[in-house]
């Protein structure tokens, strides 16, 4: 078995990562010194690894998913108007997988704002990503995407696009929407659906909002995990 860890030149993270992953391999009764570290440099490098974000771990060549309790993949992804924005920082980011035409995304859609602004003042950040091949389904186009921010639908969440599907897919997103909660060490704490009903409004995205609060506190939150419902991410042919 050929266990890889790659990461940004620079990031200060790779080290924790490095030192839970080679734990996880010696309870697993395996080499913790088998991991092979790689440092990517450039643009170039990263593209051609399909190397999404730092740290990345890689099992026989393909990524591991990260799952409660586990390292989320860093990303960095230009807004509508190219600011590029990622969830490093001092407080909890939710990275929220969306699209401008699933009837569940915009169910939920004013709620997770709502979650946005509400939250905004305690530190945490909402960024929604638009994955969806924009080429098959012309309402996800950037064009789409700038739209409906410069109708305010998207006031104090940054609207990025994830053009080559790769943040999406280190993610394991399923479908638009599909919610991680992530502490300011990066580490994923819940991951799913903002609340049981999207056809009610009065859920509040209790689910979310709930695991917010749990990790505003510095405990776990219960679910941790829930179904991911909505429309299935249109990945591209």
């Amino acid at each position: 078995m050929r266990v890889e860890l790659l990461f940004w030149a620079g990031c200060p993270s790779h080290p924790a990562a490095l030192s839970d992953l080679r734990a996880a391999l010696s309870e697993a009764g395996l080499d913790p010194e088998s991991v092979i570290v790689r440092e990517v440099r450039t643009e170039d490098e990263a593209r051609a690894e399909g190397f999404v974000g730092s740290p990345t771990i890689r099992v026989d060549g393909r990524d591991v998913q990260p799952a409660a309790g586990e390292r989320a993949p860093s990303f960095f992804l230009p807004d509508t108007s190219g600011a590029m924005h990622g969830p490093a920082g001092p407080g909890p980011t939710v990275v929220c997988f969306t699209c401008n035409h699933c009837p569940y995304a915009l169910a939920w859609h004013e709620r997770i704002v709502a979650v946005a602004a509400d939250y905004a003042p305690r530190g945490v950040r909402v960024l929604a990503i638009n994955p969806n091949d924009a080429e098959r389904y012309p309402l996800d186009s950037l064009e789409a995407m700038r739209a409906r921010v410069a109708r305010g639908e998207f006031d104090g969440v940054p609207y990025l696009r994830d053009e080559s599907q790769e943040v999406a897919r280190a993610y394991d997103a399923k479908t638009t929407p599909d919610l991680f909660v992530l502490d300011s060490d990066g580490v994923l704490r819940y991951r799913g659906a903002p609340d049981q009903d999207h056809d009610d409004p009065a859920q509040n995205a209790a689910w979310l909002r709930s695991a917010l609060d749990a990790v505003l506190a510095s405990a776990a939150p219960d679910p941790a995990e829930t179904p991911p419902v909505g429309c299935s991410i249109k990945w591209r042919p």
